[in-house]
């Protein structure tokens, strides 16, 4: 088994002008060799149609099969993102780009000073709220609980529920979505209708907010300017707080707060709030473009169980965007590594693209199973 680094049956794709002039060449027809078995090449086609590395602990599926397999992948000048389980995962990536050489095009988003970064909400835009069931989803399953039926899935679709009307609120009030302001806006919603009326809490950062949303209002009715959207982000969705919220039962605010701010809490500060919370370096369509290995190095073991939770965010919203795009004959082929993939896989929440991989030019490949 080899290699096929020079690609010789398949021609090489130059990016386009709308491409920046830091992307890498690339072969886009699925007839590319990535390795050959004797005088018989294993094709990029072949590879969008699953492939499975079976054998014992120690047998070599990491240290030989994967990185063999990854560096043709790489070779193709492919772009890719790997999600990082284990301390180990990200050398092996970085093992795999050096024997397709491909170290120049490597992204790390870690815990250091020169890393990478993505906003997770500036990235999702209008699925931010999608983003968040993926997140609460990887919460409950990094801390060993399940979203399930009964009781636990009513708080965690009301906790959805609730952030759908969190994040216009935010939106209109602020102009943009911050991780601190929903975590500051959801631990000071109402806990009764009295409250509503108490000074105290019109100085909680929820009371200001849906006071700032009001007094605008007025002032533009005065004004006899009337603003729509406002209106209805008003009545839509503020009015849920002041409504809804206040009336509900304290055990099931209790538990609904606890869903939305458990996973949020640790993007507030620290490393995953530089990474995630503050500006964008890498966005997946630029990944896709410019033919980058975004390496999400953040293994739980060094980050915490949250860095599951980032990850997985990650991965949908790229997945979501290369599947989105309109895909031809010329686009690049996109990959998703995954190691220890039962960490990060969800079937209820994560684009499909094993339906039809050639049509979407992207594979996610688990590892780990």
């Amino acid at each position: 088994m080899s290699l096929s680094f020079r690609h010789r049956f398949a021609r090489r794709v130059m990016p386009g002008r709308a491409a920046r002039s830091a992307a890498v060449p690339y072969h886009a027809d699925l007839d590319t060799p990535i390795l050959m078995f004797g005088k018989e090449a294993w094709c990029a086609r072949d590879a969008f149609e699953h492939v499975s590395i079976l054998g014992a602990p120690g047998a070599g599926k990491s240290s030989s099969s994967f990185r063999m397999l990854a560096a043709g992948y790489f070779a193709t000048g492919c772009s890719a993102l790997a999600l990082c389980y284990k301390s180990d995962a990200a050398d092996d990536i970085r093992a795999a780009a050096r024997l397709a050489g491909r170290t120049a095009d490597l992204v790390f988003v870690n815990d250091t000073a020169e890393s990478a970064r993505i906003n997770l909400l500036d990235v999702a835009g209008a699925n931010v709220q999608a983003m968040t069931r993926v997140m609460i989803e990887a919460g409950r399953r990094a801390s060993g609980t399940s979203g399930g039926d009964g009781e636990n899935r009513f708080f965690t679709d009301y906790a959805l529920q609730t952030t759908a009307h969190v994040y216009p609120v935010l939106k209109e009030a602020y102009g943009s979505i911050r991780m601190k302001d929903v975590y500051n806006f959801v631990t000071t919603m109402p806990q009764t209708v009295e409250e509503l009326v108490t000074p105290a809490w019109h100085g909680t950062f929820c009371g200001r907010t849906l006071g700032l949303l009001v007094a605008r209002q007025k002032a533009a009715r005065e004004a006899g300017t009337p603003d729509a959207r406002l209106n209805e982000v008003i009545e839509d969705h503020a009015n849920f707080f002041v409504g809804e919220v206040a009336r509900l039962h304290p055990r099931t605010k209790t538990n609904v707060v606890a869903t939305i701010s458990s996973n949020i809490y640790q993007f507030l500060d620290g490393t995953l709030n530089r990474l995630f919370c503050t500006d964008t370096t890498i966005t997946p369509q630029q990944a896709r473009e410019q033919g980058k290995i975004v390496v999400l190095d953040l293994p739980p073991p060094r980050i915490g169980s949250a860095a599951v939770v980032a990850q997985c965010a990650v991965k949908f919203l790229f997945g979501l965007d290369w599947q989105r795009e309109c895909v031809t004959s010329d686009t690049r082929f996109s990959f998703v590594l995954a190691d220890e993939a039962q960490a990060f896989l969800d079937a209820t929440t994560d684009p499909d693209p094993q339906g039809s991989p050639h049509s979407y030019r992207y594979l996610l490949w688990p590892r780990g199973l």
